[in-house]
């Protein structure tokens, strides 16, 4: 599969990059400006981070972050299965 998917969170990159090692399994990860390359052997998901300005909850402004998924040499089971784990740990990144 090659495919885009993009996502919303309510994060700063640092605290992303922080909570990424749980939601992304066997992928090990490179960070290259707002660009994250994960791979597991051939299979690849590149992941860019797309600022999106603040936004106002109760008091508190957050950063919102468009991330921008690129699955490379993935089935649609595999791609379909990262996102679900991904899904998983989204409340925990902030996710909407």
């Amino acid at each position: 599969m090659t495919g885009v998917l993009i996502r919303e969170v309510q994060i700063r990159k640092d605290e992303f990059i922080r909570q990424l090692p749980d939601a992304i399994g066997d992928f090990s990860y490179s960070v290259e400006g707002d660009e994250i390359l994960l791979r597991d052997g051939d299979k690849r998901v590149d992941i860019k981070l797309v600022y999106q300005g603040d936004e106002r909850v109760g008091p508190m402004e957050l950063p919102v972050q468009q991330v921008h998924f690129v699955f490379e040499n993935m089935s649609d089971i595999e791609a379909r299965s990262f996102m679900e784990r991904w899904d998983n740990h989204k409340m925990r990144m902030g996710g909407g």
